[in-house]
């Protein structure tokens, strides 16, 4: 009892200091912002400077207001667009995709920056947008996309050279290196850390060393090279005695507390770390470096079954106003505060916590947060008896693993080879025997005509007949036969295509996944949740492009055994390519393109709409592939007759005329890459032909290097 009061004592001393320091931190940013409010109520002339005082409310406001921020970054642009003031425009909506990307909305935010980068490349070339385009590479890092963020840190570091600008090329190559490192290309990543720290080394010190030393004792950390590791950190804080950038020191005592805690499972000095890092973060308002601290010192205070500490501190976090903006610390403070309460036995807030921070879990498709929630809900429910609740938790446990990895489709794969094999052995087998049974047949005509002919020389014009009718029966069967033989060899070689595609493009993501699964299996206790959460991401990424790409094989297997039927109805094309362009609608988004409907809302067709979707669906998709950022794709559609024409045109890079006869041929063994280098299996448009001539139309293209495409095809027209 006395030892619970006293810990009671030293929480409630802990938030009274809390206060006191977050007060004295408001304090001084509500003085500026006071100054800021004065001066625009003083000052009510609409200029540049006004946007300029907006620009610092806004700066000022982001992390301590965030509805006040945004109110204020409205009337930003507001103003700027009014004074067609594009700095304004560019900085205002950089800071709304890093409001964005801060409260995990990518979409939002990869916009923002978008429309902050275009502003910024629009008259003068603003040297700000360098850092824009740095910016696009952090926010793909952080939603686990190394790819695009590397080609964006490339494109700042084309930006940063032209300029010449050396401390910007340092810290491109120095975010190059921290790209790699988290693809776990070491070697890579070394050699940009490396290229950094000479750029650096050429200036005064600045902070791109210092970063460039602790992340490098990251990547060391990640290899568990704890002595590198180590000294990268200690380079780091004595280099941070010069420059005295409290910021830097937050960063490597986090790193530090967790270089202690995972690779050398020494608690004492990772906690030492850890509660330096969170007593700095409090001085300097770091939320989100206080959740990474406070949930590691949780962590490690969990793992030693010190359930007190360890509740106090998941509720440092859990009592922030603005962790409900994290979703991701949000849902993980949740998750442990219940685990912590199952293991103190109160089970109604161990239930309680555990269920909210599942909803966020599953709600924003943290997966292995899920999992871990169902593991701690099957604990709780046992423990209270509840058994048959516990079941089901286990089971959705259960199917969320089994959506990161389908062991379904190997069976799949199997079975949609052994269907093609019997079907060309079926069909071989019944032209033999229709050919055997014939021959018998012909072989005992020609016995009576014989015995016939001797017995009845009368009947020798008719026997002559017989046989020459025979002949020419045998003829058109040997005719159908030869025919028989090319569409079997045509199978046979559509069913190579297939299988080869499947070896190629299904077996390469699945040695991704299998990698990926292996790396998590061996090394799992030394990743950190970040890595995980990156690898998790990474077999989900796999795992849905690899079930997609299975899909479409399986409906174009369908197409190919006639299986897929075609019911016809009157259906509205505009409703159906509406449907289509908002399907289409984030893959355009992402190069900047415009998508246009000019088919009219009146116009209906005679057509299966579920096929005419999937027609539709692969050529927006095929010209978004193929035409360059910022181009534009158009759906047409007119009346000719008995038909209606509908057509996809696009600005993309075109088609050379050799390439154009084997377009929709599935021996066509040039499949070209996107504008974005993206990659295919060279079935769609095999697909659409098939789909085409399935509702009975025609598909034609029109296309010139460099001109652009137009793929046309045919629909019967509603009477």
């Amino acid at each position: 009892m006395m030892t619970s009061l006293k810990m009671k004592e030293k929480i409630k001393i802990f938030y009274i200091v809390l206060f006191v320091l977050l007060l004295l931190n408001s304090q001084g940013q509500e003085t500026k912002k006071d100054s800021l409010v004065r001066w625009l109520k003083e000052n009510p002339r609409q200029d540049t400077v006004r946007a300029q005082k907006y620009l610092e409310l806004v700066l000022e406001t982001m992390n301590s207001d965030t509805d006040t921020a945004l109110e204020i970054c409205s009337k930003l642009i507001s103003l700027s667009n009014k004074l067609n003031y594009k700095y304004g425009l560019m900085r205002a909506h950089n800071l709304l995709g890093y409001h964005y990307w801060l409260n995990g909305n990518f979409d939002s935010s990869y916009v923002n920056y978008q429309k902050a980068l275009d502003y910024g490349t629009r008259g003068e070339k603003f040297r700000y947008r360098l850092h824009i385009v740095n910016n696009l590479g952090v926010l793909f890092k952080k939603f686990g996309n190394p790819d695009s963020s590397i080609h964006y840190y490339l494109k700042s570091l084309e930006l940063a050279r032209e300029y010449n600008d050396e401390e910007s090329i340092a810290k491109n190559l120095m975010d190059l290196g921290a790209a790699y490192s988290s693809m776990n290309k070491f070697d890579v990543a070394i050699d940009y850390f490396i290229r950094s720290k000479e750029y650096s080394d050429k200036q005064p010190l600045n902070s791109n060393t210092i970063s460039t030393c602790i992340n490098l004792g990251v990547l060391y950390a990640k290899i568990n090279q704890f002595d590198k590791a180590l000294k990268s950190y200690k380079t780091a804080l004595k280099l941070n005695d010069t420059l005295q950038v409290k910021e830097f020191e937050l960063m490597t005592y986090n790193n530090l507390g967790y270089l202690y805690y995972h690779v050398k499972k020494d608690y004492d000095s990772g906690a030492y770390y850890l509660n330096k890092a969170s007593q700095l973060s409090l001085e300097l308002g770091k939320p989100d470096n206080y959740f990474s601290a406070n949930i590691n010192l949780g962590n490690i205070f969990l793992a030693r079954e010190k359930y007190d500490k360890a509740l106090e501190a998941y509720l440092n976090v859990y009592n922030s106003e603005i962790l409900p903006n994290r979703p991701y610390e949000y849902s993980a403070t949740l998750i442990n505060l219940g685990l912590v309460y199952f293991n103190l036995g109160d089970f109604k807030k161990a239930e309680t916590f555990t269920k909210r921070g599942l909803r966020i879990a599953v709600d924003k498709s943290f997966r292995q947060f899920a999992i871990y929630a169902y593991g701690n809900m099957v604990n709780i429910d046992s423990a209270q008896g509840k058994y048959l609740e516990a079941l089901q938790y286990k089971d959705s446990s259960q199917a969320i693993k089994d959506s990161i990895w389908n062991q379904d489709v190997k069976s799949r794969i199997a079975e949609v080879e052994f269907e093609y094999e019997l079907k060309q052995k079926d069909e071989l087998n019944n032209l033999l025997k229709e050919k055997n049974q014939f021959q018998a047949e012909l072989i005992k005509r020609q016995r009576y005509l014989v015995i016939g002919a001797i017995i009845i020389i009368m009947l020798l014009l008719a026997l002559a007949f017989v046989i020459r009718r025979d002949q020419k029966k045998l003829k058109k069967l040997n005719e159908t036969l030869d025919e028989q033989k090319a569409r079997l060899e045509d199978l046979n070689q559509t069913k190579d295509k297939f299988f080869s595609i499947i070896a190629h493009d299904l077996r390469s993501p699945f040695d991704a996944l299998l990698g990926l699964l292996a790396e998590l299996d061996e090394h799992y206790e030394e990743f950190d949740e970040k890595m995980k959460k990156e690898i998790i991401r990474s077999l989900l990424h796999s795992s849905q492009t690899t079930f997609n790409l299975l899909v479409n094989l399986l409906e174009w297997s369908r197409a190919q055994k006639g299986t897929l039927e075609n019911i016809p109805e009157s259906t509205s094309l505009c409703d159906i390519t509406d449907a289509v362009l908002e399907f289409a609608n984030n893959r355009a988004k992402l190069k900047d393109q415009e998508v246009i409907n000019h088919v009219h809302k009146d116009l209906l067709v005679y057509a299966d709409p579920q096929i005419l979707q999937g027609i539709l669906i692969n050529l927006v998709n095929n010209a978004i592939k193929f035409t360059p950022h910022q181009g534009r794709i158009k759906i047409t559609a007119k009346q000719e007759r008995d038909v209606v024409l509908v057509c996809v045109s696009d600005t993309g890079v075109g088609i050379v005329a050799e390439k154009l006869e084997k377009l929709f041929s599935i021996d066509n063994e040039t499949h070209t890459k996107g504008t974005d280098n993206e990659s295919g299996t060279g079935l769609g448009l095999v697909m659409v032909r098939e789909y085409v001539e399935l509702i009975g139309g025609k598909i034609t293209v029109k296309s010139e290097p460099g001109k652009g495409s137009t793929f046309c095809f045919t629909i019967p027209k509603l009477n």
